[in-house]
């Protein structure tokens, strides 16, 4: 009885998905775009060079109003630029326990949040998902 649940089952599966229709992109009838007709105005800004701002791999890249602020894997490091392209300063963790998996943005409270997770320890996600949610809970308002 099972298995004739199962094939029912997927044979419904299967019937819903073939009703679907599935776009297809044909190349050669794709319109050619310029550069000039996606943006209005662009600025290059170059970023300083020095020995302690050198990065490999742009991960992440957060603009702000006052910053250019870039997550590198490469190093482990999150490195910051003011808007003219000089070097700031570079956050790298002094224990090399940990990497850093991405950063984010937290306008409400004007804060950067880094998001490092363990290289000897792997938290499945179930769990990290119950302590972003327990996280979100709580008032940081008073800090």
């Amino acid at each position: 009885m099972k298995h004739y649940m199962l094939i029912g089952w997927l044979i419904g599966i299967l019937g819903t998905a073939s009703a679907q229709t599935i776009p297809v992109l044909d190349p050669a009838r794709a319109v050619d775009t310029s550069f000039s007709a996606l943006f209005d105005d662009v600025e290059i800004i170059p970023l300083e060079t020095r020995p302690a701002s050198v990065f490999g791999i742009v991960k992440q890249l957060l603009v702000t109003d006052e910053y250019f602020i870039i997550l590198d894997p490469d190093t482990d490091a999150v490195l910051f630029f003011d808007k003219k392209g000089r070097f700031l300063t570079k956050y790298k963790n002094k224990q090399r326990r940990y990497r850093i998996n991405f950063i984010q943005l937290d306008p409400a409270h004007n804060a950067l949040l880094i998001f490092s997770q363990n290289k000897n320890y792997n938290v499945n996600t179930a769990k990290l998902q119950s302590y972003l949610y327990k996280e979100q809970q709580k008032n940081f308002g008073n800090w």
